[in-house]
């Protein structure tokens, strides 16, 4: 996993220069084609989160464009599992709340855009057990790497497809999940 990591990490950095590079307007352009990417994002999805108890919920990002091809990324996620063996239940709750980097790529279509991102912040787990004593909660240093691919639907509408490294460090355990999504992309300042 960590191999992995690195590699992604690596790949953000060196597209930070080429993101640096580009001039102050967001448009994108891919061969004969441009993609106007406006000034902003707002994006509202369904997540998952893997772990001892897989969780499904909720995802919100929200992105302000800096030239071209580069991003400032804020992202919210709040995330709901519970899991039963024998008579125990056990309903975990995990948020999120992450900013950083985001890089758009060209591609061959105005169709696609993949991006890839690097964000950091604050998670924050609980556990809620029919057992007297043993619920628990932590908050901890996180970070997630991963990135995605846009398909416009219009020039401001567009689905996206997205996963993530999540890493986090609760009750003092570093633990790294996978972390995907689906859901709507809305493009402002077009």
């Amino acid at each position: 996993m960590r191999k992995i990591s690195l590699i992604l990490l690596s790949a953000i950095l060196l597209a930070l220069p080429v993101a640096a590079q580009t001039t102050s307007t967001s448009k994108t352009t891919s061969g004969s084609s441009s993609l106007d990417r406006g000034t902003g994002e707002a994006y509202l999805g369904w997540t998952h989160v893997t772990g001892d108890v897989g969780k499904n919920g909720w995802d919100i990002t929200g992105a302000y464009n800096i030239g071209t091809h580069f991003a400032l990324e804020a992202e919210g996620f709040g995330a709901y599992g519970d899991s039963t063996l024998l008579t125990v239940t056990a309903k975990q709750h995990e948020y999120g709340f992450l900013g950083g980097g985001k890089v758009d790529f060209n591609a061959h279509s105005e169709k696609f855009v993949p991006w890839v991102h690097l964000l950091l912040g604050v998670g924050h787990t609980g556990f809620d057990t029919n057992i007297p004593g043993a619920n628990n909660s932590d908050t901890s240093f996180t970070w997630a790497l991963g990135g995605g691919l846009d398909y416009n639907i219009t020039p401001s509408v567009a689905a996206r497809g997205k996963a993530d490294i999540y890493h986090t460090s609760y009750f003092g355990e570093g633990d790294a999940h996978a972390k995907w999504g689906l859901g709507i992309l809305y493009r402002f300042g077009k």
